[in-house]
């Protein structure tokens, strides 16, 4: 067996212990993950987020981390806006949805939000 040198291995085995995958399971085991540690990375947290809603299909821990990265971005980012949208309409929470989108657009008018708006609308 080898050992880390320093402590700090051990945190990175630890850090990294959610994200190995089992024969036949999951790639990423989202129910294991600290979503506030990857909401602080911004390119690492849209990714995750995608892969959570679109692969997993899991749009309560997206909605989850969306959540927390819009925290994180101060309530600046029309991406974060525009995909707590989306989780919200996935869940069937339209006027939440309408609300976020429209915060979205407000913030950067841009077409994908315009589209998922008059899903909702």
């Amino acid at each position: 067996t080898s050992r880390p040198l320093t402590a700090l291995g051990r945190l990175v085995r630890l850090g990294t212990a959610s994200m190995v995958s089992e024969s036949g399971g999951p790639f990423i085991n989202v129910d294991r993950l600290d979503l506030r540690k990857y909401a602080a990375r911004p390119s690492l947290a849209k990714a995750l987020f995608d892969y959570i809603l679109y692969h997993d299909h899991n749009p309560k821990k997206a909605l989850e981390l969306a959540s927390l990265a819009t925290v994180q971005a101060n309530y600046e980012d029309w991406w974060w806006k525009e995909r707590l949208g989306k989780c919200y309409y996935m869940l069937g929470l339209y006027r939440e949805a309408e609300k976020q989108l429209a915060s979205s657009i407000k913030t950067q008018p841009m077409v994908v939000a315009h589209l998922e708006l008059a899903k909702v609308s």
